[in-house]
C-alpha cells in the first residue's frame, strides 16, 4: 500500500510541475499579435524590438518564441540561462543505431540516450516527433510505452515529455474486475517501475531522454490490447463532435461487434479528436 500511495504522490507531483510550467510559459504575447516593443521602420527594412534587458534594438526573429514574443532578445536570453548543447561524436545515436546501441546496454536500470533526429522526422510537430519515438523504442525493445505528460511552451522550442511503461505496477491504474469495462484480457504488470523521461530540441535536431527500468528482462509481449483499426478510427473520429465518449463507445460496439475494441481506447480516440479540433 505504501509504494501505491508514493507512486500516487509522485504522479501528481508531476502532473502539478507540468501544469505549473504550462501556466507560466504561456503568460505573454501571442505571435498574432504585434510586439509590444515594436518600433515603425521603413517598409523596406527589417523589422526590430527594443530588448527589455540590454535596450537594444535587434530583428523580431530574435524574440520569437513558439507561440508568443518574448521581451528580451536570444543574446541576453543565453547569456543569463546558457542554452544546452547536444553531445558530440559517438556520444549522438543515430536515429537508425538505436537498436545496436540498445543491444549493448539492454540490461541497465538507467540508460541515458541522445538521439540525432532523421530529416523527415524535423519538420514535423514537436508532439509528433514524441510519439514516432515512442514506437521506435517500442519496435527497438518490445516494451511499449504510454505518454504520461507533455510539456506545451508557449515560447521555449524545447518540449519535455514524461512516458511510462505500460506494464508497471506503479504507473498502471486497473480497475477491479467488477468494474472495469473492457472486454479484453488485463494487461499483466511487474515491478518494473519502467519510465522514460526526456525532451526534444528541433532546432538543433536532438532528442534526449533517459529509460529508467528496474526490471529490464521482463517479458514484453504480456499484453493483450488490440490495436484500432483504421476504419475503426475514423469512425470514432467522426463520432466525437455529436457524442460523449460513453455513448460514442456504445455506437461503436453496435457497428463492429465482432472488433475487441475496449472503452479506453474510444475515450482516447475521442479525446485526440476533441483536442485536435
Amino acid at each position: 500500500m505504501a509504494t501505491r500511495n508514493e507512486s500516487r504522490l509522485t504522479q501528481s507531483a508531476i502532473e502539478r510541475f507540468v501544469r505549473r510550467q504550462n501556466r507560466l510559459s504561456n503568460r505573454g504575447i501571442a505571435l498574432t499579435c504585434p510586439h509590444p516593443r515594436a518600433s515603425q521602420d521603413d517598409p523596406g527594412t527589417e523589422r526590430t524590438a527594443q530588448c527589455s534587458d540590454c535596450k537594444c534594438k535587434r530583428p523580431l526573429s530574435q524574440f520569437q518564441g513558439r507561440r508568443s514574443w518574448y521581451k528580451t532578445c536570444i543574446r541576453c536570453r543565453n547569456r543569463g540561462t546558457k542554452p544546452k548543447v547536444p553531445p558530440t561524436g559517438s556520444a549522438m545515436i543515430p536515429w537508425e543505431g538505436f537498436a545496436e546501441f540498445y543491444k549493448n546496454f539492454r540490461c541497465s536500470k538507467i540508460l541515458p540516450m541522445n538521439l540525432h533526429l532523421p530529416p523527415d522526422l524535423v519538420n514535423l510537430p514537436q508532439e509528433q516527433i514524441v510519439h514516432h519515438f515512442i514506437e521506435h523504442l517500442h519496435d527497438t525493445t518490445g516494451y511499449e510505452f504510454y505518454l504520461t505528460q507533455l510539456n506545451n511552451p508557449a515560447k521555449s522550442n524545447n518540449i519535455a515529455f514524461y512516458a511510462s511503461c505500460i506494464n508497471s505496477k506503479d504507473f498502471q491504474r486497473q480497475m477491479t474486475p467488477e468494474k472495469r469495462r473492457r472486454q479484453d484480457e488485463r494487461v499483466a504488470t511487474f515491478d518494473c517501475k519502467g519510465r522514460l523521461i526526456g525532451f526534444v530540441d528541433v532546432d538543433q535536431r536532438w532528442l534526449h531522454c533517459t529509460l529508467h527500468h528496474d526490471e529490464p528482462d521482463h517479458p514484453a509481449d504480456t499484453t493483450r490490447r488490440v490495436t484500432v483499426d483504421d476504419a475503426i478510427r475514423q469512425f470514432i473520429l467522426g463520432l466525437s463532435p455529436a457524442l460523449n465518449p460513453k455513448k460514442a463507445y456504445d455506437v461503436v460496439r453496435h457497428q463492429f461487434p465482432d472488433a475487441l475494441v475496449t472503452y479506453s481506447q474510444v475515450y482516447y480516440w475521442h479525446k485526440t479528436a476533441r483536442q485536435s479540433s
